[in-house]
């Protein structure tokens, strides 16, 4: 299956975002969907998220999540209705 990449702006976020797709050879179930997004949280708001789209030939639905640089991913929303969203950050 192909994967559709959209960047705007090749800066850190992506860079890592796609080196993390490649390394971990999951580039025939993520797809790029956004970049530059903004997502607020208990945690807090962050911007410059990028989303991705998660799916699996072995299980039915689609996850998409989002990434903030610095911290990882920080919501996810699965098409079973599912979310998941960062609660807090403990700095050392």
């Amino acid at each position: 299956m192909a994967i559709k990449v959209g960047i705007n702006g090749y800066g850190r976020i992506g860079r890592n975002v796609l080196r993390a797709l490649y390394e971990g050879k999951r580039t025939g179930e993520i797809q790029i969907v956004a970049l530059n997004e903004s997502v607020t949280v208990p945690a807090g708001s962050f911007t410059g998220c990028v989303r991705t789209k998660d799916w699996s030939l072995l299980e039915s639905g689609s996850e998409k999540k989002w990434y903030a640089k610095g911290v990882g991913v920080v919501r996810s929303e699965s098409t079973a209705g599912e979310v998941g969203t960062l609660v807090s950050i403990a700095r050392e």
